[in-house]
This record gives C-alpha cells, sequence and structure tokens, in this order.
C-alpha cells in the first residue's frame, strides 16, 4: 500500500522539534505510524512561542529537517511540505457575532454560510491574523440549528470564536520555514485546537472543560462547553520559571537547576521533616509558582464568565510542566474541579521516537492533523528509486495491522466533517491552497511521467528479451563440438621405436606437437 507522508515542525522555547509520521494514502489506515522524531536544543531564538532570531531558527529549523530526511523510511528524498505547529504568546481568542439578512425567505447555501463566517472575522484588527474561526452557535430566524446549510428562512445569525495571532508572528515563521529551509507549509496548525482534538473526549467537550497545556516558557488554556470552543488564551509562565526560581534562590546553574526539580520537585511536598534543607528549599518555590500558575488559570474561567460547576468534565492537563510530581493533585486541590492527565493516545505508534511521549503532545498533536487531512498530499518528494520501487512492488504492500482506535482513551476516530476546516479561509489562506494544489498536481504529473517512462523501459526490455528467445528457438542454434582430428591443434604421443639408439639421458618417449 503506497503511503502518505506527514512532517510536522514545531519551534517552541527551549527546543524545535520534527517529526516524520505515514499514513495509508488511500485513507484506509489513517492512525499514524511515527517513524522518527528529531530534537534541537535551542536558547534564546524563540521566545514565549514567538520568533526573536531569524538566522538561528532558520538554521536550527534545517539541522532538523536533515535529520528527518536520513531517517531510513525516507533516506536519499526531499522534504518539500511541512504542518507548522502556530502556538505561544501571540495566541489568543474573541467572541464575535456575525448576521445576513437575506432578501427573500430561501436556502442557506454553503456560499451563504462562507460569507457569514468571512462577516465574522471583520472584528479582527489590522495587527492580528484570524487563524481559525470556531462556531459556537447559528440560528435561523431565532431559531437554533445545529447545521445551517439547507435550512429555509430569511435571517442568518451566529456565534464565533475566532483565534488570532501576531501577524508579525506569522510573518517571521513564515520567513523562518518558507523563506530560509525553503519547505512549504501544507497547513499552520493552531495546537492547542490540535491537541484538544487528540485528547479530548465528545463528552468533555459536551460537559465542559478546561484543556491545559503546560509548556516550557507559556501556559495555555482552552475551554470546551456545548462541544465548541469558548475561550482561548496563552499565558506567560511556565516550568521554566520554577527552574529560574530555584536557580537563583540556591545560587545554581540553569542545569542543575532543572536537574534539581525534576528529581526532588512536589507540588504537595511532604509535611513531614525530610532532613534534607534542599528539598524543603526546592519545594518552597516549586508550591509557589505553581500555585502561580494555577491562581492564573482559574482566574481565566471568570474571565470567560464560567463557573466550576460550569465544567462538570473539570481539567484535562497535558504538558512537560504538568510531569511535575503531584501537579494534578495540586489542580484538583486549589479548584475543587476534576482533573485528568492526558497524553498521546496508545493508538498513535511511537515506537521509533527518541523521547517520550509526554515530552511530544504537541508535536504528535500536528502530526495527528496532518493524518486527518486525507486530501493533502504526501509532504516527501522521492526520487527515482523509490518511483521504481513503488512501480514495481505497489501491489505487493500490505497494509499494517488495524488498530482498535475505541480502546485509547479521549481517542476517537478523525471526522472530516467539521465546517469550521473548510468555511474559515480568508483571501490569502484560499491563494495559498490554490499554488499548493497547483504544485501538487505538477509534481503529481512529473511522477507519473517518470512512471510511465520506467514502466515503458521495463516493457521494453521485456519485448526484447522475449523476441531474443524466440529467434534462438526458431534458429535452433545447437554449439558445436570441437574436433579432435590429428593436425588440428591436438597432441600426438609418439613412442620411440627401439630400432634407434637412445642417447644418454634421452627419453622412452616424447611428445611431439604435429604443428611444430
Amino acid at each position: 500500500m503506497e503511503q502518505r507522508y506527514i512532517v510536522a515542525v514545531e519551534l517552541s522555547g527551549s527546543q524545535i522539534k520534527g517529526a516524520l509520521a505515514s499514513v495509508d494514502a488511500d485513507g484506509t489506515q489513517r492512525l499514524p505510524v511515527v517513524h522518527g522524531v528529531a530534537i534541537e536544543e535551542q536558547t534564546g531564538c524563540v521566545q514565549y512561542g514567538r520568533v526573536q532570531n531569524l538566522v538561528q531558527s532558520a538554521k536550527t529549523t534545517s539541522f532538523v529537517i536533515q535529520k528527518l530526511e536520513n531517517l531510513p523510511a525516507i533516506k536519499g528524498s526531499k522534504i518539500e511540505y511541512a504542518y507548522v505547529a502556530l502556538a505561544g504568546r501571540s495566541l489568543g481568542s474573541m467572541q464575535t457575532i456575525a448576521e445576513l439578512t437575506m432578501p427573500t425567505e430561501m436556502e442557506v447555501t454553503e456560499e451563504i454560510v462562507r460569507r457569514l463566517y468571512k462577516e465574522a472575522s471583520k472584528p479582527v484588527g489590522p495587527d492580528r491574523k484570524a487563524l481559525k474561526v470556531m462556531p459556537r452557535k447559528f440560528m435561523i430566524d431565532n431559531q437554533p440549528v445545529t447545521n445551517p446549510v439547507g435550512a429555509i428562512g430569511t435571517r442568518l445569525r451566529g456565534e464565533f470564536t475566532v483565534v488570532t495571532c501576531s501577524v508579525t508572528n506569522h510573518r517571521n515563521m513564515e520567513m523562518v520555514i518558507q523563506d530560509r529551509t525553503n519547505i512549504t507549509v501544507m497547513e499552520y496548525v493552531v495546537t492547542p485546537l490540535a491537541i484538544a482534538d487528540m485528547v479530548l473526549t465528545d463528552e468533555e467537550r459536551q460537559l465542559g472543560c478546561v484543556l491545559v497545556d503546560i509548556g516550557f516558557q507559556t501556559t495555555t488554556m482552552a475551554i470546551y462547553k456545548d462541544r465548541a470552543l469558548q475561550y482561548l488564551v496563552t499565558l506567560p509562565i511556565g516550568s521554566n520559571n520554577i527552574t529560574q526560581d530555584i536557580a537563583t534562590g540556591l545560587t545554581l546553574p540553569t542545569e542543575r537547576a532543572e536537574a534539581a526539580k525534576r528529581a526532588q520537585g512536589n507540588a504537595l511536598p511532604e509535611t513531614a521533616a525530610t532532613g534534607n534543607p534542599d528539598y524543603d528549599r526546592i519545594n518552597s518555590y516549586v508550591q509557589a509558582r505553581v500555585g502561580e500558575i494555577v491562581a492564573n488559570v482559574t482566574a481565566h474561567i471568570g474571565f470567560a464568565k464560567y463557573k466550576p460547576a460550569d465544567l462538570a468534565a473539570g481539567f484535562v492537563l497535558t504538558g512537560r510542566g504538568a510531569k511535575l510530581k503531584n501537579f494534578d493533585r495540586f489542580v484538583e486541590k486549589q479548584s475543587k474541579m476534576k482533573v485528568r492527565m492526558a497524553s498521546v493516545p496508545a493508538t498513535i505508534n511511537l515506537a521509533a521516537a527518541s523521547a517520550s511521549a509526554a515530552d511530544l503532545v504537541s508535536l504528535m498533536a500536528v502530526v495527528y492533523r496532518g493524518a486527518s487531512a486525507t486530501h493533502d498530499p504526501s509532504c516527501i518528494e522521492f526520487d527515482n528509486m523509490h518511483v521504481e520501487q513503488q512501480t514495481l512492488n505497489i501491489d505487493d504492500q500490505k497494509p499494517d495491522t488495524q488498530v482498535n482506535t475505541a480502546s485509547a482513551g479521549g481517542f476517537v476516530p478523525f471526522d472530516d466533517s467539521h465546517p469550521d476546516d473548510n468555511w474559515d479561509i480568508d483571501d490569502e489562506e484560499a491563494e495559498r491552497r490554490a499554488a499548493l494544489r497547483r504544485k501538487e498536481a505538477e509534481r503529481e504529473a512529473a511522477k507519473e511521467a517518470e512512471r510511465r517512462r520506467i514502466e515503458a523501459e521495463r516493457k521494453a526490455a521485456a519485448e526484447a528479451a522475449e523476441a531474443e528467445r524466440k529467434a534462438r528457438e526458431e534458429a535452433d542454434i545447437k554449439p558445436e563440438k570441437p574436433s579432435r582430428k590429428p593436425g588440428i591443434g591436438t597432441k600426438i604421443r609418439i613412442f620411440v621405436s627401439d630400432i634407434f639408439q637412445k642417447g644418454a639421458g634421452e627419453p622412452d618417449d616424447q611428445d611431439l606437437d604435429d604443428d611444430a
């Protein structure tokens, strides 16, 4: 079975990461198999999810791409496209309302709904870029409807959550990926939304929950209720703040402070005397900073005009920062809400990954998003050897063993019917995707021409071999036996008669060559 390869790239505050995965090209098996992960540490070129140094960011990203291109699954081939994570402090959301009035009672078409989405994104300011327009509620003539397409009425109203980012940061990201590493962006993936798609259950979305991703420098929270995104915000505080507090308070290098936090950090330290003054001092800083993170998160629940009782499914925690010992229990104690830890679903094959699942949640969410985009092309440009191998063996390849998706908590099969994936595209994004389609059509035409050339050469070689075989059969060519008659290069043994007198030392007989 031919594979569609997915490349995911994430530029975060501590690392630049990349992943290579694959799914079946025909969509029969859409659970991604990860072939490898590449991670490069970085300091300073990306801060709080914002690109600060174009040159260093591009250089480190190129290293990551090179590592992926050297993986055995695609070695010798080139990465053409990538799904790029968008996260960090510049992410935010705003709620908007849009209305359209029809001249007479008529059917609501997809084109009318697209116009409504565009109206919903208009309040976004000039320094912000609308990334996703997420519907919360539709109404036709003041009557609520789940799907407005096909409904009949005179007035269409929609309530939306618009996810935005800084125009400057979006442009800088594009300069790093497309202009300096020559990788075409398949899609900018809003990381918290992709994580939600990967780890939240339908019940959690319906009842109401708070998804919290605690990263290196930032904490992102997304509130879901009635199956829709209601609120999204990124806070400029993360697990690195704990590390820096320990480093400053104990006068330690950052590396030792990070190691101490991981080894001894506890959000709910033991009350009994431990006999270890470093343990107590470390966790005094841990508790203070964890308390600040949780206080900010719970405050924003109020800013979104919700109460804990409105969000019956409670908290869903992800990210490296959430791995701190007893962090989940601390959140539960402070908020009086249910808490669940989430990670990469077991149905995503991470056998070839070099890092733990908890450290790869955001990157795998981007992979998950790429796997769900079944109509997108493969991210890899294969060389002629790969094309020839695919041509020779395409019928011999078998899909991997089917995976039971129901076994993974919070993981559901992909749903291609999300309207926001199709209707919230602005003119710039529509042109970008059209250019992608044109480029992919040209690439597919070239691949098809190469396959046909290979097939024609194979056919011509087979026909030539068959013609030669038939010619030999018709001529009935048989090999001649060599002549053994004397005088034609053969040796004859001549025995010397007794009538000749033998000289001293002469042999009784001799070999003569009759050619001599």
